[in-house]
Parts: structure tokens; C-alpha cells; sequence
């Protein structure tokens, strides 16, 4: 989240929800695998709601428009995604 491009007020909660995410995953990363998708549910199914608040791939405040901030909450979605899926094959290895 090193961009120059700030995150405007309204995608805020949602910024703050995706940090909370990947570092939940990042803290049971930690502890060591396998992971099972009991493990892994609560995680996928919190970035399945964040991945639902987008349209066309943006996310949208309440007027409809492309707020700033849109790199870096796509950004941290690709990492939580990133990171799970790095779990998931850590899992499968085992």
C-alpha cells in the first residue's frame, strides 16, 4: 500500500476490512499447514463479500462514482487471494 494514490473516505471500511484479512492470513500462515478449507472458509468467504462490492471490477461509492483508491484496494485483494492459495497448495503438499 506504498501508492501515492490515497484511498478516498468512502472505500475506507473497505480498505480496512481487506488489512484485517490479510493479516488474519498472514498470522495463521505463521502457525504452519496444512490448512484445510475448514481453515481457509472464513477468509475466502470474507473476500468473496469484498469481491462482491465491486462493479466491473471497481469499487463504487453511494452516488455510483469511481472513488480514489481503487489500485490499492485491488492490490490487497490480490495479495489475500495470493495467500490463500499459496495456503491451499501448502495443504495439498502435505
Amino acid at each position: 500500500m506504498s501508492s501515492s494514490e490515497p484511498i478516498s473516505e468512502s472505500l475506507m471500511p473497505i480498505a480496512n476490512r481487506l488489512t484485517t484479512v490479510k493479516r488474519c492470513l498472514i498470522e495463521v500462515h505463521k502457525f504452519g499447514g496444512p490448512y484445510s478449507g475448514r481453515d481457509l472458509y472464513p477468509y475466502q468467504l470474507a473476500l468473496f463479500q469484498i469481491d462482491e462490492l465491486r462493479t466491473d471490477g471497481k469499487f463504487l461509492d453511494t452516488d455510483g462514482g469511481v472513488p480514489e483508491g481503487q489500485a490499492i484496494l485491488n492490490a490487497l485483494l490480490s495479495e489475500c487471494h495470493e495467500l490463500i492459495a499459496m495456503m491451499q497448495e501448502e495443504g495439498m503438499e502435505e
